[in-house]
């Protein structure tokens, strides 16, 4: 406004030209040019969406109603310009699939669902997760920052977690409020957290509606991940729709974890950390992708390389972590029996017999010691529900 009042007389009209040099002197990438006509009780805004070097137009907004609610308009005229400017940018190609319209009314809830998509892209779920749930906050019904804080929290606390299905919850009550292709992805959503067999069928479909979009492929892959085997699935082919995924969008980050972890089941070190490589060169240094490298070596080093990493693992991976990322995350097999007894010892030491626990029963089934693996069932430290379900598996 200081630049405006230093070149623009009082009660003077410049020309666009003009209006997109003062926009420019300021910095500015976008000018927003526009008006407000008020008739009777009613209030009628328009704008028109400049790029500042290039002086082309980028679209128009507008919105009508009572002059009571102008603040209410104001926020509204916001969010549809935003929905004009973020397409027309690179980082918007990748943060807002969508147009703003009707998917929130709030400039500050539709900032911070940006800020924390720009973080869920790196995976840095903690720092996303606080951001969606200032968009939330601010906007309860916003559908997809509600979908968004839903998978952050699963990605820091696994499926399950009470907030992440109460975000889920809301998400599905306004599903409504979603283009079509983000709705058809919330129903997959809703069955992989619900664990419903169907997920398998319905992400299929979602992936042959969007074959451009990675996050359709991502979600076919987690489907497979978590109920490809009763889809009769292999883990080579459950790697198919992760690789489509990175092959359209390799800067999401999130879609590297599972085919880490599915590429480690099958023993392929070279494709494991030839995954952690390419993660790593987007995501979050410090959050889970910067230490996914520490369960990879755990998996695949030899005996001095564990003991080095083991000091890593006490030092940096937070106890959540050590169980939603080793124990939850990776396929337990014959060949990670030895670090599963090493990390086994780790949540001792750190007072979580009960998962102890079921590291040291899945090494020993896996490589045959049923006698170990039912004694393990009857340690002190496996309460009595833990201890009926270790026996229900060692008699399946």
């Amino acid at each position: 406004m200081a630049r405006w009042r230093s070149r623009v007389p009082d009660g003077s009209s410049p020309e666009l030209a003009e209006m997109l040099d003062i926009a420019e002197a300021t910095g500015a990438r976008y000018a927003v040019v526009g008006n407000a006509v008020s008739i009777g009780g009613s209030v009628r805004m328009s704008t028109d969406i400049y790029d500042v070097l290039s002086g082309e137009p980028l679209g128009s907004g507008t919105v009508e109603g009572e002059s009571a609610d102008v603040m209410d308009l104001v926020d509204r005229l916001s969010v549809e310009t935003a929905g004009v400017v973020l397409p027309a940018t690179a980082a918007g190609e990748l943060t807002l699939r969508f147009s703003t319209n009707n998917i929130t009314q709030s400039p500050v809830a539709l900032r911070a669902y940006l800020e924390g998509e720009a973080l869920y892209r790196q995976a840095d779920f903690a720092g996303a997760a606080d951001a969606f749930r200032r968009a939330v906050a601010q906007d309860s019904a916003f559908a997809l920052a509600n979908l968004r804080l839903s998978r952050s929290i699963g990605w820091l606390r696994n499926i399950g977690d009470e907030e992440a299905q109460d975000a889920l919850n809301r998400a599905l009550a306004f599903t409504d409020r979603l283009p079509p292709r983000e709705a058809e992805l919330l129903a997959v959503e809703e069955l992989l957290e619900t664990q419903d067999f169907g997920a398998v069928s319905a992400a299929t479909s979602a992936a042959r509606s969007y074959p451009d979009d990675a996050e359709a492929w991502e979600l076919l892959g987690e489907a497979y991940s978590h109920q490809g085997a009763e889809a009769l699935v292999s883990l080579e082919e459950a790697l198919e729709p992760f690789d489509r995924a990175i092959e359209i969008d390799p800067t999401f980050s999130p879609i590297y974890f599972h085919p880490m972890e599915i590429a480690t089941a099958l023993g392929d070190s070279e494709r494991a950390f030839g995954y952690l490589e390419a993660m790593q060169e987007n995501s979050f240094d410090d959050g889970r992708a910067g230490r996914y490298d520490i369960f990879l070596n755990l998996q695949f080093g030899d005996s001095d390389v564990r003991d080095a990493t083991l000091e890593r693992v006490r030092s940096e991976v937070p106890d959540r972590e050590l169980i939603t990322g080793w124990l939850y995350g990776f396929r337990r097999t014959s060949a990670s029996a030895d670090p599963d007894l090493v990390m086994a010892r780790e949540l001792s030491r750190r007072g979580i017999p009960q998962m102890a626990v079921v590291l040291e029963q899945s090494a020993y089934l896996s490589t045959g010691r049923v006698d170990e693996a039912f004694e393990a069932a009857f340690s002190p430290a496996v309460g009595d529900a833990a201890r009926l379900s270790l026996i229900m598996l060692l008699q399946w």
